[in-house]
C-alpha cells in the first residue's frame, strides 16, 4: 500500500463555476481526469496509488450543484453533503431508508464532507447509499456536451467501480419521486466495525393494504458485482398475506442473489456468511418497513 498522508502524483486543479465550465474542462481532459466533490474516495485512491488522474475539476464552487430540493419528491444535488441529508427532517420522515443509509456512511467526519452523489458514482458495490436510493425509484440526472439525460440508478452501475457516465458527462443531482402516502421503509447493515464499509447491506420500501404489501422494493449491496434490486423477492412478497411464512421465504430468495466469487474484497467475507446476513438484514428490515408503514395509504 502506498503512503496515505501524501498525494504522490501531480495533477493540474481546476474550480469551475458553472456546470458549463466543469463539462467543458472535461471534455478537454478526457478520461485523464476526475472530478472532485468530497472527496472521501477519490482521495484515497490517489494516495493509495490505485489513479493518478493528471487534471482534477473540482465542482464545490458550482451554486447550483448544492441544493437538496424538497418541494416535490426529493433532488439531492451533486455535492449536496451526506450529513446534509442524514440531518433532513423531510428525509427522515418520507425516505427513512434513506436517511438511515446516510447515517450509517462512516463516521461523522466523513459525512460532514462526503456526498450522496459521489457515494453513487464510486459505483463500488458495498456503497451504503445505492440500495436506500434504489427502493425510491431514483434516478441519475446526467448532463454532458450532447446535453442531459436521465437514467434510472438501477441501470446506472454496470460494474465495480464502473457507471454509465462517459468520460465528459457529470452526474448533477439525483432525483426520488414522492413516496406513495404511508410507505414505510429501512435499511440495515452488517460490517465489521463501526464505520466500516458494508459487508452487506439490505434497503426495504412498503406498503401495507390490510394484510397485504403492496408497492415493494428490495435492494441490496454488497452480494455482486454492483448494488442490486432483488425483484425475485420483490414479486415474492408483491400482493401476499403478510406472515412470518412469508417473509421467511422472501428473505431466503434475497439471500440466493449472493454471487459466489474469489474476488474477497467485494464483500470481504465468504459467499455463505453473506448469504446468511443477507437473509437475517432482509427479514428484519421487511418486519421494520411493515411497522412503520400505515394501512390503506393513510400517512403516518
Amino acid at each position: 500500500m502506498g503512503n496515505t498522508r501524501i498525494l504522490a502524483c501531480e495533477f493540474d486543479y481546476f474550480q469551475p463555476r458553472t456546470i458549463e465550465e466543469a463539462i467543458n474542462l472535461m471534455a478537454e481532459c478526457g478520461d485523464k481526469g476526475s472530478v472532485l466533490a468530497g472527496g472521501t474516495d477519490l482521495l484515497v485512491q490517489m494516495k493509495t496509488g490505485r489513479i493518478a488522474p493528471e487534471v482534477l475539476v473540482d465542482i464545490r464552487r458550482i451554486p447550483d450543484l448544492e441544493r437538496m430540493n424538497g418541494q416535490d419528491g426529493l433532488s439531492i444535488g451533486a455535492t449536496t453533503l451526506v450529513r446534509s441529508v442524514e440531518r433532513s427532517a423531510r428525509v427522515a420522515w418520507k425516505y427513512t431508508a434513506l436517511a438511515e443509509a446516510a447515517g450509517q456512511l462512516g463516521s461523522v467526519q466523513i459525512r460532514n464532507m462526503a456526498t450522496i452523489c459521489g457515494n453513487v458514482c464510486s459505483a463500488s458495490p458495498a456503497a451504503d447509499s445505492p440500495p436506500a436510493l434504489l427502493v425510491f425509484d431514483a434516478q441519475a440526472w446526467i448532463i454532458g456536451p450532447s446535453g442531459e439525460r436521465v437514467v434510472p440508478l438501477d441501470r446506472f452501475f454496470v460494474g465495480p467501480r464502473k457507471t454509465v457516465l462517459g468520460p465528459a458527462e457529470l452526474l448533477t443531482r439525483i432525483v426520488l419521486p414522492d413516496p406513495a402516502p404511508g410507505l414505510g421503509s429501512a435499511f440495515m447493515k452488517v460490517g465489521r466495525v463501526a464505520a466500516d464499509i458494508a459487508t452487506v447491506n439490505a434497503a426495504v420500501a412498503l406498503k401495507r393494504d390490510g394484510g397485504y404489501a403492496r408497492s415493494c422494493r428490495i435492494a441490496l449491496g454488497s452480494v455482486a458485482t454492483t448494488p442490486i434490486r432483488s425483484r425475485r423477492a420483490e414479486e415474492a412478497l408483491e400482493g401476499q398475506p403478510y406472515s412470518m411464512d412469508l417473509i421467511e421465504h422472501v428473505s431466503t430468495l434475497a439471500s440466493m442473489e449472493v454471487q459466489p466469487s474469489k474476488r474477497a474484497r467485494l464483500g470481504r467475507s465468504t459467499p455463505e456468511y453473506r448469504q446468511g446476513a443477507i437473509k437475517s438484514l432482509v427479514r428484519d428490515a421487511i418486519q421494520v418497513a411493515w411497522e412503520r408503514a400505515s394501512d390503506g395509504g393513510r400517512e403516518r
